[in-house]
């Protein structure tokens, strides 16, 4: 069983920069497997609706990327995909 993710409200701006690091190697590694068994030209909307292993994992990341860009763009302001040094939790 895997921990449950952080929230990322709590998070310092450093662990937030790592495990979007992390994400998008986790999504190269993903699109790789989706062309691998043919499913390389899916839309996401497809893959958003099917239940299968694969599409649950992709899921799964592109809602904790969104997340965490989220809470991105509200400390740092629009436009910020990953946070300059110096931005702690918002939250305690």
């Amino acid at each position: 069983m895997s921990k449950p993710l952080s929230n990322p409200a709590e998070m310092a701006g450093a662990a937030i920069n790592k495990e979007l690091d992390k994400l998008y190697n986790l999504r190269s590694r993903l699109t790789e497997i989706f062309i691998s068994v043919g499913r390389g030209e899916e839309h996401s909307d497809e893959t958003a609706k099917k239940t299968d292993e694969l599409s649950v994992a992709w899921n799964a990341m592109v809602d904790r990327q969104h997340a965490l860009a989220w809470e991105v763009e509200r400390r740092a302001g629009p436009g910020m995909s990953r946070l300059p040094r110096g931005y702690g939790p918002r939250m305690p």
